[in-house]
This record gives structure tokens, sequence and C-alpha cells, in this order.
């Protein structure tokens, strides 16, 4: 008889939840009901879509998805206006600009880690330069995309003349003839 009385108290316990989510569940369906009715038919045409989208996809997608989302909800709001604001730019970008950035992104994903790092840290620094810099850097970089193969050898030669005029312990000549003459060792300090 005790083990009875568990069972239905146990059932009892069980089954009082289910009436107070049901309640809610009929709030949010009224609620629903009413978004639906107030959109326009080209909305409830695209919401369609994108339903049909969403049933069509493998559930690796929609965890993946759902893992974003997830991500999302917990961004800081500033953080969720950055995100908007790039969107936006995304999406007003011609076709042609949005290929050559997917090109780029593929190119930059494609980079060993140590060598994004080392380009990330670059960027860093070319952006803390004062803005005439910045214009003179972005100037020069422009200035040498228009040269052929030849000048730009050329002009990487000149380049490392200046370098050895102005470090001429650092050239890489004298580093050649240093280590034929078995000179690159450090000295050994004395004691």
């Amino acid at each position: 008889m005790k083990r009875m009385i568990w069972q239905w108290a146990l059932f009892i316990l069980l089954c009082l939840p289910f009436p107070v989510s049901a309640q809610n569940s009929t709030e949010t369906e009224r609620a629903v009901l009413e978004r639906w009715r107030q959109m326009s038919p080209e909305e409830r045409q695209d919401l369609k879509k994108r339903y049909r989208r969403w049933k069509s996809l493998s559930p690796e997608k929609k965890a993946e998805l759902r893992q974003k989302l997830e991500t999302w909800r917990g961004l800081a709001p500033e953080q969720k206006d950055s995100v908007r604001r790039n969107f936006r730019r995304w999406r007003n970008l011609s076709p042609e600009n949005r290929e050559r950035l997917r090109k780029r992104w593929e190119r930059w994903s494609s980079l060993p880690p140590e060598q994004r790092e080392r380009l990330k840290k670059r960027f860093e620094k070319f952006r803390s330069l004062p803005p005439e810099e910045r214009r003179e850097w972005r100037r020069r970089f422009h200035r040498g995309q228009g040269l052929t193969r030849g000048e730009r050898r050329k002009l990487r030669e000149q380049l490392q003349e200046k370098r050895k005029e102005r470090h001429p312990k650092r050239s890489p000549q004298r580093r050649k003839e240093q280590r034929k003459r078995g000179k690159d060792k450090p000295a050994k300090p004395k004691r």
C-alpha cells in the first residue's frame, strides 16, 4: 500500500509542472500568432523560406548554428552593435568586393598561426602610427603595387644598400664574410 501511495505521489509531482508549462506555452503561442498576423505577406513568405532552409539543414549544421546563437547571446551590447555594423557593411558591398574579401579570408585562414601572429603585430604597429605616417606608408605601398618584378627587385636592392650604409655591422654581406672566417661565434666572456 505504501508503495502505491509513493507511486501516486511521484506521478502527481511529475504532472504538476506540466500545467504551468502548458500555460506558458499557450501564452507564447498567442504572442507568436499575434506577431504572425501583424506581418506583411512578404515577411511571412521570407519567414517560410527561412523555416524551410532550417528544416533542410543537417543536425550538425543546426548544432553549429545553435552554438553561434549562444555565443551571440553572450556578447556585450557594444559587441553586438559592432557585429551588426559590420554585417550591414558586408551586405552593402558589391558581389565583386565580397568575393575579393572571401578570397582574402581564405588566404588568411590558410596561413600558419605564427605568420598570422606576426602579421597581426605588424598591423597593430601600423595602426599605432600617426595618421601622416600611415598615409605615407599607404602611398609607398600603392606605388610599389604598380611596379614590375624587375623594378621591385631593383628597389629592394637599393633599400638593402641603404641599410648597409646605416648599419654596416648588420649587412648580409658582412655576416657571410664573418661566417666564412668563422667569426660569427659570440666572444667568450672574460672571467
